[in-house]
């Protein structure tokens, strides 16, 4: 559904939220890619886009990496929307161009309810609470 680097960045975000700080404020590139189970360069550039776009905090350095805001309510649609824009939530499912209800494509009326549905969850649906289903075990960020 969401592009390979979108499922990354999901997935360090749900990290960066759900680690424990009291150590270091700090979580190293290597660290992240490693919890998630991706390539240290990858990583780093899906990082660098979701610190351009604010939605976490990064520092360069040895004692550097990246760490969360303070703020708690960044949504898995701002974040989808950082890295894959808006195709999934308003693109025409056949790739028309021009769909709208005046000008609908085949499929328009059928997945106008499933993208309302959809832009309701990832509008709803925050990185916290996330992170804290993370922490609880209530699912996993890589393979085993």
């Amino acid at each position: 559904m969401f592009s390979k680097t979108c499922e990354y960045a999901i997935k360090a975000m749900v990290y960066i939220w759900h680690r424990d700080y009291s150590v270091t404020t700090w979580a190293s590139l290597k660290e992240i890619a490693e919890a998630i189970d991706s390539p240290p360069s990858f990583t780093s550039k899906v990082l660098q886009q979701l610190a351009k776009k604010e939605l976490l905090l990064s520092m360069r350095g040895p004692s550097g990496g990246f760490s969360k805001l303070k703020k708690g309510d960044i949504r898995l649609g701002d974040v989808i929307m950082a890295i894959d824009g808006p195709k999934i939530t308003r693109k025409c499912i056949l790739g028309f161009e021009e769909c709208n209800t005046a000008y609908p494509c085949a499929l328009h009326d059928k997945f106008a309810h499933i993208r309302d549905d959809l832009n309701k969850v990832l509008d709803e649906t925050k990185i916290e609470g996330l992170g804290d289903l993370f922490s609880s075990g209530a699912f996993y960020l890589k393979e085993d």
